[in-house]
């Protein structure tokens, strides 16, 4: 806790981060891989075989794999190649709006139903918005990432709480 309140102070100043953690909201749980991206997912006989299992988890929001499988193309070191200039910081910052998000976006069907399965996962879209803060606030985290995406996910994560 005490590095991401470093990194929060950094990257967040201006956010209202802190209040965003005390907030509640209903969440299903189960179990998640935990780290899903195409690299962990092998096609054997055009069946997928997952692999890479060192962030399983047993009680994690229904909607985390597919939150992490979709913005891992923004932030997976693979795919930040691939994607091109794909999403802009305006985009991101909308990312609750999938059309908006989705313009000129190399893999819009595959965000689509990544989003889809999210919010087919949980009861409250909130849990949606909670868990794409976490997987943004994670990523300021790593030297490489493109905070200025992060930022416009949280801040979007925030907003949609209020």
């Amino acid at each position: 806790m005490a590095r991401f309140q470093g990194l929060a102070k950094t990257y967040l100043q201006d956010c209202e981060w802190e209040r965003f953690e005390k907030e509640r909201f209903l969440g299903r749980r189960g179990i998640q891989h935990g780290d899903l991206h195409p690299a962990n997912v092998l096609l054997i006989d055009e069946r997928p075989l997952l692999i890479d299992y060192e962030r399983y988890e047993s009680s994690a929001l229904l909607c985390t794999d597919p939150v992490t499988l979709e913005f891992s193309l923004l932030f997976h070191p693979d795919a930040v190649r691939w994607r091109g200039d794909w999403p802009s910081e305006e985009q991101a910052a909308e990312w609750h709006d999938i059309n908006t998000y989705t313009r000129n976006c190399p893999a819009a069907e595959f965000v689509i139903a990544c989003r889809e399965w999210a919010y087919a996962t949980e009861e409250d879209p909130r849990a949606v918005a909670a868990s794409v803060y976490a997987y943004a606030c994670r990523q300021l985290r790593y030297p490489k990432t493109d905070k200025a995406l992060a930022i416009a996910l949280i801040r979007r994560s925030i907003a949609m709480f209020e």
